[in-house]
C-alpha cells in the first residue's frame, strides 16, 4: 500500500515529536466537545473549595439520606412501633451522627418505653451540640419531670429531687419548680422521721444498758450480803 493510500492520520505519525505533541492538530482532529461526565454535579464546581467540593457533597448525600430514615422512623413511633423506630433511627445516626433530628426523635421512642436514661444521654447529646434547640429543651424537660415522678413512686427522693432541679435548669417550667417544692418538703419529713425514730432507739438503747446495769447491780449485792452472812456464821 502507497503512503498516499492510508489513513491521513496514520500517514502523520511520523511528524509527531516531544517539541510538538500538539496530536489534535498533527492528525487531523478536531478538539472532543461533550459534556459528558460521570459526576455532572461537579461540572463548574470550585472544587478547591470545602463547602463546594467532594466532602462537600458526600456529607449531603449523607443528610438526605439520614433525613429519609428519619421520616421512616417516625412513622413508626407514629404507629407505635417504638423499637422499631429507635432501629432506624440508629441507622440515620450512621450517616450523620450529629443528626439533631434523629437524636430527638430516638429520645422519643425512647421514652415511650420508659427507658429514660437512654432518652436523657441522646437530650443531653442535643443540647451540647445545639443548646437552643426548643424541641429538645422541651423534651429534655418533661422526661427528667416524668422520670423523676417514676422515682419518687419508687421511693427515691434524693434522686427524683435531682431530676427535677435538672428540669428546672433547663426549662425555667413552673411545674418542676412545684415538684422540687413537694419532694423538698417529703425529704424534710423523711429526715425528721429518721431523727426521731434515731432518737427513739438511742433512748430505748440507754433504757436497756441501764436496766442491764441495774440487774449487775442487783446481782453484786445479793453476792456481797451471802459473802456477809457467812462471815457472821464462821464466827
Amino acid at each position: 500500500m502507497k503512503e498516499e493510500q492510508l489513513p491521513a492520520y496514520y500517514r502523520k505519525l511520523p511528524e509527531i515529536s516531544e517539541d510538538d505533541p500538539n496530536l489534535e492538530h498533527l492528525i487531523g482532529l478536531g478538539p472532543l466537545k461533550t459534556k459528558f461526565s460521570l459526576l455532572p454535579e461537579l461540572i463548574n464546581k470550585d472544587l478547591d473549595n470545602p463547602r463546594k467540593g467532594p466532602e462537600a457533597l458526600r456529607l449531603k448525600a449523607a443528610e438526605q439520606e439520614a433525613l429519609k430514615l428519619v421520616e421512616e422512623a417516625a412513622e413508626f413511633v407514629k404507629k407505635s412501633k417504638n423499637f422499631e423506630g429507635i432501629k432506624t433511627f440508629g441507622k440515620a445516626l450512621e450517616k450523620v451522627p450529629n443528626f439533631v433530628a434523629a437524636l430527638v426523635g430516638r429520645a422519643a421512642a425512647y421514652a415511650n418505653e420508659k427507658m429514660f436514661e437512654e432518652a436523657l444521654k441522646d437530650l443531653r447529646f442535643v443540647r451540647e451540640i445545639d443548646p437552643d434547640d426548643e424541641t429538645a429543651i422541651n423534651y429534655l424537660s418533661t422526661i427528667l419531670m416524668v422520670s423523676g415522678q417514676e422515682m419518687e413512686a419508687k421511693g427515691i427522693l434524693g434522686g427524683a429531687a435531682e431530676r427535677y432541679r435538672e428540669a428546672l435548669e433547663v426549662s425555667d417550667d413552673n411545674r418542676a419548680r412545684i415538684l422540687l417544692k413537694e419532694i423538698s418538703k417529703k425529704i424534710d419529713q423523711q429526715n425528721e422521721g429518721k431523727n426521731k425514730k434515731q432518737q427513739e432507739i438511742e433512748e430505748h438503747q440507754k433504757e436497756q444498758d441501764s436496766k442491764k446495769q441495774q440487774r449487775e447491780n442487783s446481782k453484786k449485792l445479793r453476792e456481797m450480803e451471802k459473802f456477809i452472812e457467812e462471815l457472821k456464821r464462821n464466827k
